[in-house]
């Protein structure tokens, strides 16, 4: 095993980001996202917009 099995992203991102897909959501990897911008990865103008209110949207669509 390398020092690289036991990093925060193996651990826990990795993880995360396949339980997101199973459930069906789109991911992406936005380490060097562009923000603010008109090229911006996400659309949003500044980082204090996470994209867990997009979950938030879904999960209550999903509620409904």
């Amino acid at each position: 095993m390398s020092s690289t099995d036991y990093s925060e992203d193996a651990i826990v991102e990795q993880p995360a980001v396949a339980l997101f897909k199973q459930l069906g959501y789109e991911t992406a990897n936005c380490f060097y996202e562009k923000v603010g911008t008109s090229g911006s990865t996400l659309g949003r103008e500044t980082t204090e917009g996470v994209g867990l209110g997009m979950i938030a949207e879904g999960l209550d669509e999903a509620m409904a």
